[in-house]
């Protein structure tokens, strides 16, 4: 990433650690609820977010990755990001509209972002999180 400002550097440098995080879909944290309570009442079920999850999606607002911008119009472009040879190549203006997509999508449906980590981005089938050229930041000459 040699001549990128010092600014995506931090911010690329704020996610890193979380990557592996994203090999390991069951960490992302698990569905709760949906049984009947003892009145037999069925309760809605909820994805609940692991700490680490939670630490996560911190540093994806914190730094940046989940920006404004017309993310309901974008999801079908999202959804060709499926596609692993297509991820692959994903720059990083591309994975911070995928990240606004799936967290902000999360608000509407619950677990559309654990469904678009683990199943678009993380599947093994598809391309490794760690084929992205973010994954590949060094320092450099920065």
């Amino acid at each position: 990433m040699t001549g990128q400002p010092r600014e995506l550097a931090d911010r690329i440098d704020a996610i890193l650690p979380f990557l592996p995080l994203l090999d390991r879909p069951e960490a992302i944290g698990e569905w709760q609820g949906g049984q009947k309570d003892e009145h037999g009442v069925i309760h809605m079920p909820w994805f609940e977010f692991s700490q680490e999850m939670l630490a996560f999606l911190r540093a994806l607002g914190m730094n940046g990755w989940v920006a404004p911008f017309d993310w309901v119009q974008w999801q079908e472009e999202a959804a060709r990001y499926a596609d692993p040879a297509r991820l692959a190549q994903a720059d990083v203006e591309t994975l911070g509209k995928l990240f606004t997509t799936y967290v902000r999508g999360n608000r509407f449906v619950e677990g559309r972002l654990q469904h678009g980590l683990e199943r678009e981005i993380a599947d093994p089938s598809n391309a490794s999180v760690h084929d992205v050229p973010i994954a590949e930041h060094d320092h450099g000459d920065l």
